[in-house]
């Protein structure tokens, strides 16, 4: 057990300092593995050239210079870096080094390997993540430990996050308990590494398709500590786009140039965070609103002209932090949130959907977390301890064309106890880590009736439902050649998670989902593991880089999917297996202190195992073999510039892989420029202007079937600190 972690379970302020080299912070921004054509080589390679060009004038001290002014080193604590201790497969993204950059959260995810996006359009569309070939809503999102998924849909669209609030995000694929037994997890943390203990940043962004973005941070305090970030965002995201008339292999004859309609959309973000300490504990307050107000288009063959949707979400939450609670081997963390999305559909001309011109649901979510944590250190262990109840609440109501109810559906509720242990076993000096954990979830849904009906006490009550879900996980990690900071290491992990049916699944929808009380929860086991390198100057070489290969084979039972009952109506049965195995490969290279490089790159293969004689053997939906991600980078004091590229293999769209629903692969390449006016070596104020270029070769491509990406598209940010 290390030094660093005692002292995390005493609530030492002193831990052990090691040097750290202060680098200007900057993203790891892509360069090309491969590209096809002569002429994207020229574009390319002429980037660099002309940065490579500018890095010598801008950058390069003279001698004496360097005489003058050494290099300027700083202590800081040894981080406890839970995702480089794993046994599971984690990454780590800091998200700092995007700051000024026109992205989101899912263009910054689905950058490393395992994880796909599924785009419903442009900036500012529906678009949620898959990781290894999991479906949307088997994958937990958090932020700072709250759940943001819900029980009426599952998924969590990733245009209602605000990039500009996180300092990190951490990706967990799978193998472990702590909220990702069935597809993995996304962890959002809002703590923000600052430049200055008190300062404020002033940003606005231009661009393609009349976008405009306006953002405004401040931060400082002592004994009481605020961090306060507000955006707002716009664009009418009116992109060309390549019309297939529905047959994209068939027949392409017919295809002509089109242009997006009804795609536009505002968004406003605030993020508030405040600290403070009293009694030996930390205290933190989180309070997240994100307000979204979206066009939608629908699919090319239909476009639409007034469909609208409108998305309120507030997320609150109060957490403590006590080290060395009357023991120095104990801490304990506990936290409690409340959670509320309201949501409207406005569609007047039934343009989308004609049975329901207007809509309103509201959801609330609460619940309280308990978390001890028992550092062991004579038995070489820690013990980690997880206690929650958490409760859901929904309602909807339907809408005529005038916007009046016309009917409010009963509130249906959700509650969980979640009980949960992890103990992880920790050998010489962190050369052999062991965890295993278990998870006991007790889940009950309550479905009131419309009509109050008298019901003898023999009756089964068909309102009422309550399931209970164990899951497991355990791996080791294991370090087979240790030269100061560079580490050769194994690892492997295992387990077992479920998911519950969600609302819309259990309950059914009137007019065009008929519920299925009787449905089993989706099972899932994974086996994963692989080899990796952690590298700092070995042999002396001037290169920082982390290295994995990791193999992995899920099998995923009774999967839920939405059969046909009529012409008019489809009913969710537990109808489908998979199985999914795969090779991911990342690498993140540092090197000259001028050169940044990434390479990100899965093979997997999605396979349908279902007893239904048309699908069986076939290719998942929407699940490539092949994609990869990869950039290089170059920088110094004043300037970075850098050139991205992205690969997404072919695949089908539907589950019986049907030659007309082929969707070819296609790759995307981007650059991007960042110039530091004035504020490089200065601490208290900066300002840099950002130029990005996204989809450089103009691609007309299409992720989802029926709705296209836009083609090129220009953004100029300049970004002021005070």
């Amino acid at each position: 057990m290390t030094a660093a972690r005692f002292a995390i379970a005493k609530g030492a302020r002193k831990q052990p300092e090691v040097p750290l080299k202060i680098d200007i912070p900057a993203k790891r921004f892509s360069s090309i593995r491969k590209i096809n054509s002569r002429h994207d080589r020229v574009v390319v390679i002429s980037f660099l050239a002309l940065l490579l060009l500018h890095q010598p004038a801008m950058a390069a001290p003279s001698s004496e210079e360097e005489d003058k002014a050494p290099e300027v080193v700083v202590t800081a604590p040894r981080e406890n870096d839970d995702t480089v201790r794993s046994t599971g497969s984690r990454t780590q993204i800091d998200v700092t080094q995007s700051d000024g950059r026109m992205i989101g959260v899912d263009e910054i995810i689905e950058k490393e390997a395992g994880i796909r996006i599924r785009r419903y359009g442009g900036a500012g569309s529906y678009s949620t993540v898959s990781i290894r070939g999991s479906t949307a809503n088997q994958v937990n999102l958090y932020i700072d430990g709250i759940p943001l998924n819900h029980a009426a849909m599952g998924e969590v669209n990733l245009s209602t996050l605000n990039l500009d609030s996180f300092d990190r995000i951490e990706i967990r694929r799978g193998g472990d308990t702590a909220g990702s037994p069935v597809g993995g997890a996304i962890h959002l943390t809002t703590a923000k590494r600052r430049e200055t203990p008190i300062g404020h940043r002033v940003a606005t962004t231009a661009g393609s398709f009349d976008t405009f973005r306006l953002l405004g941070e401040t931060w400082g305090g002592e004994s009481f500590t605020y961090d306060l970030t507000a955006k707002a965002e716009s664009s009418r995201q009116n992109f060309r786009f390549h019309n297939d008339n529905g047959t994209p292999v068939i027949n392409t004859i017919d295809d002509f140039e089109d242009t997006r309609k009804n795609a536009d959309y505002r968004n406003a973000f605030a993020t508030m965070r405040f600290g403070f300490h009293a009694l030996k504990t930390d205290f933190k307050i989180l309070n997240d609103t994100a307000k979204t107000e979206n066009g939608l288009p629908g699919p090319i063959a239909r476009q639409t002209e007034r469909t609208r949707t409108e998305l309120l979400r507030n997320t609150t939450g109060i957490s403590t932090d006590t080290k060395g609670l009357g023991f120095e081997w104990l801490r304990l963390q506990n936290r409690a949130f409340f959670t509320e999305y309201q949501s409207e559909f406005h569609d007047p001309d039934q343009e989308f959907d004609p049975s329901t011109p207007h809509s309103f649901s509201r959801l609330r979510s609460y619940g309280l977390h308990i978390e001890p944590t028992l550092y062991l250190l004579d038995y070489y262990q820690t013990i980690r301890f997880f206690l929650g109840t958490e409760r859901e609440g929904y309602w909807k109501e339907r809408r005529n064309r005038f916007n009046e109810r016309v009917e409010k559906q009963p509130t249906k509720t959700r509650t969980k106890e979640i009980a949960r242990i992890e103990d992880e076993f920790s050998f010489l000096k962190e050369r052999i880590i062991i965890t295993a954990s278990a998870e006991y979830q007790r889940v009950t849904d309550r479905f009131p009736e419309a009509q109050w009906r008298f019901r003898s006490l023999f009756d089964e009550d068909p309102t009422y439902k309550q399931q209970h879900l164990q899951n497991y996980a355990g791996g080791v990690r294991l370090v087979v050649f240790r030269e100061k900071k560079n580490d050769l290491y194994l690892k492997g992990n295992a387990s077992s998670g479920s998911r519950i049916p969600l609302f819309v699944e259990i309950f059914g929808q009137p007019g065009s989902i008929i519920g299925n009380p009787s449905l089993k929860p989706e099972k899932a086991d994974q086996l994963e593991g692989g080899v990796g390198a952690s590298l700092e100057k070995p042999a002396q070489l001037p290169f920082k880089a982390d290295i994995e290969i990791i193999a992995f084979d899920r099998r995923v039972r009774d999967l839920i999917l939405f059969v046909p009952n009529s012409q008019f109506s489809v009913r969710p049965e537990n109808v489908d297996r998979a199985r999914i195995r795969g090779v991911e490969f990342s690498l993140n290279l540092k090197a000259f202190d001028h050169l940044r490089l990434f390479s990100n790159y899965t093979f997997q293969k999605a396979i349908n195992e279902s007893e239904i004689r048309y699908v069986k053997g076939k290719y998942l939906a929407y699940q490539p073999l092949h994609d990869f991600a990869g950039g290089v980078s170059l920088y110094n004091d004043f300037m970075e510039g850098g050139v991205d590229v992205s690969y997404q293999g072919a695949l089908y769209r539907d589950r019986t892989n049907d030659p007309f629903n082929y969707q070819p692969g296609y790759w995307l390449y981007g650059i991007f420029l960042r110039w530091q006016v004035f504020g490089a070596r200065e601490k208290e104020k900066d300002l840099r202007i950002t130029l990005d270029v996204k989809n450089l070769l103009d691609r007309r491509a299409v992720e989802i079937s029926g709705y296209p990406l836009p083609g090129r598209s220009v953004y100029l940010t300049v970004s002021y600190r005070f």
